[in-house]
């Protein structure tokens, strides 16, 4: 997860699911997510919704029929979020845990 990015920078700015190419707005993509959409059907934000473990395979259909291009970023929004307190939170359970090391150590 590339967390430091500027959701703006990610998502907004890119037209349609349907048509990303937006040459004012530079895509910003990992290797992995320009290897899903060079060989894959699906916009690659679509499957990144469908594997999130706040997603689901089920939101796939869904995206074609109940929601907008908006909930589709909104979404991505909230799984950053999500995976960003995920991960500070793993990063400082990791700190503690290396800092109760070292004190053990000492003694």
């Amino acid at each position: 997860m590339e967390h430091g990015r500027c959701f703006y920078e990610r998502y907004r700015g890119t037209g349609s699911v349907e048509s990303t190419s937006n040459p004012a707005v530079p895509k910003l993509q990992t290797k992995i997510e320009k290897e899903v959409e060079e060989k894959f059907s699906q916009d690659w934000r679509i499957y990144r919704v469908a594997t999130h473990k706040l997603g689901g395979i089920h939101l796939v259909a869904d995206m074609k029929t109940k929601y907008t291009i908006k909930d589709l970023y909104d979404m991505l929004e909230i799984m950053d979020v999500y995976d960003s307190l995920y991960q500070n939170a793993l990063d400082k359970e990791e700190k503690a845990a290396k800092l109760a090391q070292a004190q053990s150590a000492r003694k």
